[in-house]
């Protein structure tokens, strides 16, 4: 199980339930290691063939069409289960 490392760094900065957007603000406190995290991700996740994600999130729903055009092009299959209440995937 692989758990995104954004996620852990991340969690300092998060703010509280009043503060909508704090990316701008923690990319620069960060010194864009944030930017790093999200392409490591992204790599980690490519070559994983289970997926849990949400298709409300936006990064999950970049992460799930990444997975569909590399399903397609190598005809390895993938399997994703959507935790969100959408279940259309």
């Amino acid at each position: 199980i692989y758990l995104d490392q954004f996620y852990v760094e991340y969690a300092p900065y998060r703010g509280n339930n009043s503060t909508y957007n704090v990316a701008g603000s923690t990319s620069a406190s960060l010194e864009g290691k944030a930017g790093l995290w999200a392409l490591a991700s992204a790599l980690v996740s490519a070559e994983a063939k289970y997926y849990v994600l949400t298709v409300k999130s936006n990064w999950s729903r970049l992460i799930n069409e990444l997975r569909q055009i590399a399903e397609a092009r190598t005809q390895i299959p993938t399997f994703m289960r959507n935790l969100g209440p959408d279940k259309e995937c």
